[in-house]
């Protein structure tokens, strides 16, 4: 499968190869921080002793550098307000001698102290990133976690709380480890405690767990117990690895949720691992697992695809390979759940209903247990139900790419879900053919918030990043262009596309030459927004031009060839569809 471009990589590159860790450290820190700023003419602040903070303020582009096991205790409030091009960075002061503490938001605290980490990059620690620790006042936005670890729960970032809703927005948590739960986020709420996650990639996480005794290993990318809400997330690439013959099942290579009501939609659970080393046991829910202590469990306009559980020793029983289910009420409703190995979905207790869905191309099973199906297209049929087919969906793929699961404009899902005009497809595209629900993530009320594929090029949709920010929304994508003459690929990450002569139009199969970018207000040419190529090749939509004439209204590309490089921005809740 595929990476998803980052959305900090660009701006970060420099920070990343720059030899700042061996350079002088502007300001040394050893006692406690309150009522102070940090300025970006006093970086790096080279922090040599765990310190609590009490009121700080950091300006855009500070260096922080921690020795080995220092913390920054924040007692009151800590922000941390970076930028697109000069993010605030929290590291270690030399790795070889070890790991630092980690940011820990300790609570509760008084009402009216907010905490905001924006535009930080946070990696090197060695007890979790960042822990939140019953302090519901911290925001998290446009922040990475990266290459964090924690001896136990929660490699790159922990949360507990007890009231309050904690949330982070279009956040990259990828590539730490845990040693037991949770190798990118452990969740752990309690009476009117709730985390939300928004537009949030959780990637390249692991949870590797070893003889850990009565203690489940469980959650790669993420594991909570209590309130979890997730949308227009990307949970994909992680890995939950348990050793030894004393070692508990394996549950959740993505994600493993118990103790709360749980909410997912309109996000990508794809090529996620679940594996097993030793002697039997279970191995379950390669993308995801709920546990009979959830008392509901609601996924809507889904795709779960490509994940696995697998195991070196025949005696391990592997089961619900893309969802594995306990809860007491589970609901699935107009997702995709596609080539997960072996099983697809495993409901083994509690009421399960199955709605809109479709569940295909699976070895060992799509659906296994008993649930209320209707409307939706099963392999190998179901029995019962209403409005049901067992017939092939059409994608316009063979591989696990997101993309892939787009379904070809003949299609037998497209307006064959539920006939109810509740039911009926809220935005075409991604939706296609008339406003009756089509079977599958792309379809049905919640289509317009679905974090794939939002865009259509050249009758091939396929998945895009839109990432919302203070001015804008920028869009990263994947294309791959289905009908001749527009063959190859075309991979835009962060502004640079990889094949610059992709020609991509709206409604003319024509080839043109274009030295820039139409954009059009609705489907015809009116309010035609030409966008000219800098010296550089690089192409933007000004801000003021997008208030004034695109929020609110539908954006369609005419038609363009790519330069060797660029990015596009979008105005704050605009939709991205060429080829419309």
């Amino acid at each position: 499968m595929r990476q998803h471009s980052r959305p900090l990589l660009a701006a970060f590159a420099s920070l990343l190869l720059a030899p700042a860790l061996t350079a002088q450290c502007g300001t040394t820190v050893t006692t406690p921080v309150s009522n102070t700023t940090w300025t970006l003419a006093g970086s790096p602040y080279c922090v040599n002793a765990t310190v609590q903070v009490s009121r700080l303020t950091i300006q855009p582009g500070v260096e922080v550098r921690l020795a080995a096991g220092v913390s920054l205790q924040v007692s009151t409030w800590l922000r941390a307000l970076g930028t697109r091009t000069q993010p605030i960075r929290f590291q270690a002061q030399n790795l070889g001698a070890g790991r630092w503490g980690g940011i820990e938001f300790i609570g509760p605290v008084a009402a009216g102290n907010p905490s905001q980490l924006l535009h930080c990059i946070v990696t090197q620690a060695g007890n979790s990133g960042i822990r939140i620790l019953d302090n519901e006042q911290v925001l998290l936005e446009r922040c990475w976690i990266h290459d964090n670890t924690s001896p136990l729960d929660g490699g790159g970032l922990r949360i507990e709380l007890t009231a309050g809703t904690v949330r982070a927005l279009d956040c990259d948590i990828e590539g730490n480890r845990a040693g037991r739960n949770g190798g990118g986020v452990r969740v752990a709420t309690v009476g009117g405690g709730r985390v939300v996650l928004t537009r949030c990639r959780i990637r390249g996480n692991l949870a590797n767990a070893s003889n850990v005794g009565a203690v489940a290993a469980e959650g790669g990318g993420v594991r909570a117990s209590g309130t979890l809400e997730l949308e227009g997330c990307h949970v994909a690439d992680n890995a939950l690895s348990a050793f030894g013959c004393n070692a508990p099942p394996a549950r959740g290579g993505g994600l493993s949720l118990s103790d709360g009501s749980h909410v997912l939609r309109n996000s990508l659970i794809s090529g996620n691992r679940c594996w097993t080393s030793g002697c039997g046991g279970v191995n379950e829910g390669g993308g995801l697992y709920a546990a009979s202590t959830v008392p509901s469990l609601l996924v809507a306009n889904c795709l779960l695809s490509c994940n696995s559980t697998t195991a070196n020793t025949s005696s391990t029983t592997l089961q619900g390979s893309g969802i594995s289910t306990l809860a007491a009420t589970t609901r699935m409703e107009n997702c995709t759940i596609a080539r997960n190995v072996p099983e697809g979905v495993r409901i083994g207790a509690g009421s399960a209903t199955i709605l809109n869905t479709i569940v295909f191309e699976h070895a060992a099973g799509s659906v296994v247990g008993t649930a209320a199906v209707s409307y939706s297209d099963i392999q190998g049929g179901w029995i019962g139900g209403t409005g049901n087919v067992r017939f092939n969906p059409a994608f316009v793929g063979s591989g696990c790419q997101p993309e892939h699961f787009t379904l070809n404009s003949s299609s037998p899902c497209i307006d064959a879900g539920d006939p109810a005009v509740a039911s009926n497809d809220a935005c075409l595209p991604p939706a296609q053919g008339g406003p009756r629900n089509d079977m599958g993530a792309h379809g049905g009320p919640g289509s317009c918030g679905f974090a794939g594929p939002a865009l259509s090029l050249c009758g091939a949709q396929t998945y895009g990043e839109l990432r919302q920010g203070n001015d804008a929304m920028t869009l990263d994508w994947t294309a791959l262009s289905a009908q001749a003459p527009f063959t190859g690929r075309l991979d835009l990450a962060q502004g640079a596309p990889s094949s610059p002569g992709l020609l991509l139009l709206s409604g003319n199969p024509a080839e043109l030459a274009l030295s820039g970018i139409t954009l059009l207000v609705g489907a015809s040419s009116v309010g035609v927004v030409p966008i000219a190529l800098d010296g550089a090749g690089a192409f933007r939509v000004s801000f003021d031009l997008q208030i004034t004439v695109l929020v609110g209204v539908p954006l369609f590309f005419q038609g363009f060839s790519l330069p060797a490089s660029g990015a596009i921005r979008a105005s704050n809740g605009l939709r991205l569809a060429p080829c419309f």
